[in-house]
């Protein structure tokens, strides 16, 4: 199902530009651990690398549940996401 989320990114890489990264209700308050259990975080993978902010941002993408992650531990993935304005 297609779904229109508001958040904020807690980044996978050092880059600016994130193609993969963490998203969840609340800002990163922490830059190695983000401090939230995992059903409220949602790994987001998007079409066009999404540049990191410290602001809420709106995405929209494919939200599929995910049976079992052993590298992040999280339940929800939203698939070919896009930055909404």
């Amino acid at each position: 199902q297609i779904i229109l989320m508001q958040g904020y990114m807690f980044p996978l890489s050092p880059e600016e530009k994130q193609p993969i990264f963490l998203f969840g209700p609340f800002p990163v308050s922490c830059p190695y651990h983000y401090h939230l259990p995992p059903k409220l975080i949602i790994e987001v993978s998007s079409t066009t690398p999404v540049s990191f902010s410290y602001d809420a941002i709106n995405i929209k993408g494919t939200l599929e549940l995910v049976p079992r992650d052993d590298e992040y531990n999280i339940f929800y993935r939203i698939k070919n996401a896009e930055l909404v304005l």
